[in-house]
């Protein structure tokens, strides 16, 4: 049994685009990666839960400091540990463009792209008896997104 986290800073100040970060795996994972020292970019589309996963994310931060009676850290600052929270729906390739574009705006680079693996479900046929497919949003986000974020913006 896993008792700890590893301090080994192998993720440290590294920058990482979390998809999904508003709820389930994709929040665990942009928390996990906030404690080991990842700067983010969030992105999902409910913007309420992305913003308490941020919160999140930064109570967990090893940058997180104390506030001074302005209410700024030079950390924050400094280290970003507030991380970028980007609305935004992964099949429209103009969200995905947009996203990428925003954290290399703030963060200058990209390490780390984590895709929430999920996908949301689509009619077959016409009716409310048919059956629902995941496969058009399984592809756009397995293999367009990475071939998007591979192309100059």
């Amino acid at each position: 049994m896993v008792t700890s986290i590893s301090t080994d800073k192998k993720l440290d100040q590294k920058v990482a685009i979390i998809t999904g970060a508003s709820s389930g795996i994709g929040r665990a994972t942009a928390v996990l990666f906030s404690r080991l020292g990842v700067r983010l970019a969030l992105t999902g589309r409910n913007q309420e839960n992305l913003t308490k996963s941020a919160e999140e994310c930064k109570a967990v931060s090893p940058y997180n400091l104390k506030e001074d009676e302005d209410g700024i850290s030079t950390t924050d600052i400094l280290h970003h540990v507030m991380p970028l929270c980007i609305i935004g729906d992964l099949i429209i390739e103009s969200d995905i463009e947009r996203i990428v574009k925003s954290t290399l705006n703030t963060y200058e680079r990209l390490d780390i792209l984590k895709m929430k693996d999920a996908a949301r479900m689509y009619p077959l046929g016409r009716g409310d008896n048919q059956k629902r497919s995941p496969l058009p949003s399984l592809f756009s986000l397995q293999v367009r997104l990475p071939l998007l974020l591979e192309k100059p913006l």
